[in-house]
């Protein structure tokens, strides 16, 4: 407007010192996000050559209320400090976390003074600014006073002498002083929270047990690039460093393979997002855990709550059968400037809709796996344990008719087993429709380690060396080959009776007795085991077996082995 001079209340001051934001933890993510964006702009100048080698540095001082965050990225030049540190909401940044510019303001209501203290590469000065929070609080909260926000920060913005500073030397350190919040100054708390939101690696657990096996499948291999060059940073918290929380076993929760994806507009041929997703081994729920369900990313930091996603499943439930992560990669699909969501426009609104399109699909995975379990995999295992028992018992029992009792609970036992084993064949066709065998092969591992290796580590079967096989998911997907029922094969041609039940023999003989036969090599005892002990395990058998001693000798110490790792 002609001859009118626009202004800014103070009210957006209030916005700008934390007011957009309702949880103090942002606190951490908005200084910790410039930290990264320092540290990008030195690796392009040549300051530094690898983001994973310089730390973040994050020290709280309860005795002393303050918080200290440093990092040995680019540094600010002395003629850069006013439009770098006192004007804001005029980020220059493209393509990054961090482009709004007023993250650096958010600590304010949580302390009394906001100072920054910074030097760039070749000068020999460090610069230091300080913003009196305290009174800029002060103001806003005047009700008798009315300047403009720029007012405001001209008043509370003081550049102290500079001081003598290595020319070679280039960092900025953010110190929040006399902190009067709690939550900020909680350390467990605060490694918690980064390790859940900003773009720190994975831990040592998880890449060696669960990345790097599922990335070794067909199916997962293209992604090896991608996980590469995943933005990650070493940040510490008071010398400890942090790491993402995902790991091969959480709590009870065991993880079985995870799977990574690609959401494309199938029209368009537009990429969306990628990511990556697990299950645990018993496809159960998981509400409670640090990592539960699939999480939204952006430049690799989570955006909003853990369960921002959750409207795009067909039910609330169906987010806790997941952990994992979808990371944001079309220059349409943005964070909010909380970041608490992602911008609304038209990108969102047709990612939404793959998204539901591919939740739908997650959900009948989860679902037939879920059912998978129960109504097969659990019966046969059940059913198996129970023969081999009740077969014991026969053996051991001499009243006739206890022995007929047990004979009858056999054949019901095996009918219940034939049952299971009809309906295998339905879910065979979903996973391998799917391409999802590997949630049917960690469903398989659970019940043998919950199932089968309970019965075998019972000190009676283990001393008479009765230990029955475990379960092979290759078995299962025998069947949908051939229609004919596994169990069936040596009935309809009449060889003795004899069936192969999920890759043990059991001979029928006619007094009604199902006698597990010694499993085709003598490593599969161990099947139920990971992949890491099986081949530890394998390395023992090939020392032994080339050791020149009597095969007696061999046999007894292999039995030592196994009655000490089975136990």
């Amino acid at each position: 407007m002609e001859n009118y001079k626009s202004r800014i209340g103070k009210s957006q001051m209030r916005q700008y010192m934390g007011d957009l934001y309702e949880n103090p933890m942002v606190v951490y993510r908005e200084y910790i996000q410039n930290a990264c964006d320092a540290i990008e702009d030195a690796l392009s100048m040549d300051l530094l050559h690898d983001r994973k080698k310089t730390t973040i540095v994050v020290e709280i001082d309860n005795f002393n209320k303050t918080i200290v965050i440093e990092d040995k990225g680019i540094g600010i030049a002395k003629d850069e400090i006013a439009p770098r540190l006192v004007d804001v909401a005029s980020s220059k940044k493209v393509g990054r976390a961090g482009q709004y510019g007023i993250g650096r303001l958010n600590g304010a209501n949580y302390c009394d003074q906001i100072k920054y203290e910074t030097t760039a590469y070749g000068e020999c000065i460090k610069s230091t600014l300080v913003w009196d929070v305290k009174k800029a609080r002060e103001i806003c909260n005047d009700p008798d006073l009315d300047p403009t926000t720029e007012e405001i920060i001209d008043e509370v913005t003081h550049l102290l002498p500079t001081e003598q500073e290595d020319s070679a030397e280039h960092y900025c350190r953010v110190t929040l002083v006399n902190v009067n919040n709690e939550i900020l100054l909680d350390k467990e708390k605060v490694i918690e929270y980064i390790a859940q939101i900003v773009p720190v690696d994975y831990s040592l657990d998880f890449k060696d047990n669960l990345l790097k096996p599922s990335l070794e499948l067909g199916t997962n291999s293209e992604y090896k690039e991608r996980f590469k060059f995943l933005w990650i940073y070493k940040i510490s918290v008071n010398n400890i460093p942090v790491e993402k929380k995902y790991a091969s076993e959480i709590e009870s929760f065991k993880f079985g393979s995870m799977k990574c994806f690609t959401l494309i507009d199938n029209k368009t041929q537009e990429e969306y997002a990628w990511g990556w997703y697990a299950m645990n081994e018993e496809a159960k729920q998981m509400n409670d855990i640090p990592v539960s369900f699939i999480r939204a990313r952006h430049c690799n930091y989570q955006i909003g709550p853990s369960t921002l996603l959750s409207a795009s499943y067909p039910s609330p439930v169906s987010q806790a059968y997941f952990i994992g992560e979808i990371h944001l990669v079309n220059t349409n699909l943005l964070p909010t400037a909380s970041r608490d969501g992602i911008k609304q426009n038209d990108t969102k609104l047709r990612f939404e809709i793959i998204l539901k399109k591919f939740f739908k699909e997650l959900y009948t995975l989860y679902n037939k796996t879920s059912k998978f379990r129960s109504e097969v995999v659990d019966k046969i295992a059940e059913a198996n344990v129970q023969i081999a028992a009740l077969t014991l018992r026969v053996k051991q029992e001499e009243d006739a008719s206890e022995k007929a009792a047990l004979r009858d609970k056999i054949k019901k036992c095996k009918d219940d087993r034939e049952k299971a084993e009809v309906k295998s064949k339905a879910y065979a066709e979903f996973f391998n429709e799917t391409q999802s065998w590997n949630a049917a092969e960690d469903v398989v591992r659970s019940v043998n380690k919950s199932t089968i290796k309970t019965y075998n580590q019972k000190s009676d079967v283990v001393k008479k060396d009765l230990q029955i096989q475990a379960l092979n998911v290759e078995i299962f997907k025998s069947k949908l080959d051939n229609p004919a029922s596994t169990a069936m094969i040596g009935k309809e041609s009449g060889q003795n009776n004899q069936s192969l039940v999920n890759g043990a023999n059991v001979d029928n003989h006619s007094n009604g007795e199902s006698i597990p036969q010694k499993p085709k090599s003598e490593l599969d005892v161990y099947i139920n085991l990971s992949s890491v002990e099986r081949k530890l395990i394998k390395q023992f058998y090939s020392v032994i077996n080339a050791v020149d001693l009597p095969q007696a000798t061999k046999d007894r110490i292999k039995k030592n082995l196994k009655n000490k790792i089975l136990k």
